[in-house]
Formats: structure tokens, sequence, C-alpha cells
């Protein structure tokens, strides 16, 4: 996307990929599970920190909207 700014997290998994060690499909593996791991945890903090905002009704129905 034009404009857009990479996370420093793309950033971090761009160098650990250029690595010699992680050259290897299995450590290109193992560099994106960590990646995907790291990304998984960002996306959490964000999602509980949205919830907090909302009330508990605007929850209960942002939740059964995921659900479906």
């Amino acid at each position: 996307m034009q404009g857009a700014k990479n996370h420093p997290m793309d950033g971090e998994l761009q160098a650990r990929l250029d690595t010699p060690q992680n050259y290897t499909t299995s450590g290109m593996m193992d560099c994106l599970a960590r990646a995907t791991e790291e990304w998984e945890s960002e996306l959490n903090q964000h999602y509980k920190a949205f919830l907090a905002l909302l009330a508990p009704q605007q929850k209960g129905r942002l939740k059964a909207v995921q659900r479906k």
C-alpha cells in the first residue's frame, strides 16, 4: 500500500530472515512462527484495550458477531 508504514515487528522479522541460519525452509518457518506469535500478542493487546472502551451490551454484540 502506498504511504503505509511498516510496523517495527516487520523489520524484526526481515532482520531474522536475513541471517544465514534462517536461509533454510526450516529457519524461515521458525521465523514466521515467531512473528505470528508476536502479531497475535499485539492484536490481543489492542483487542482488550478496545473492549475496555465498550459498554457491556456493545461487548456482547461484538462477540456475538465475531462468532458468526
